[in-house]
């Protein structure tokens, strides 16, 4: 029953009932996305 309810907790987080929830999810991947490439970036410019 636990397992249950995790897995639908986090469906209900993926995949927000209301719009500004998903924009909030948006936003967030988006910037996770950006700092990844940043670092990405800054560990090709400098040598290893």
């Amino acid at each position: 029953m636990r397992k249950n309810f995790r897995t639908r907790s986090q469906r209900a987080y993926w995949r927000p009932k209301s719009v500004a929830g998903a924009v909030t999810q948006f936003a967030l991947s988006g910037l996770l996305t950006l700092l990844l490439l940043r670092v990405l970036a800054r560990g090709r410019a400098t040598p290893a």
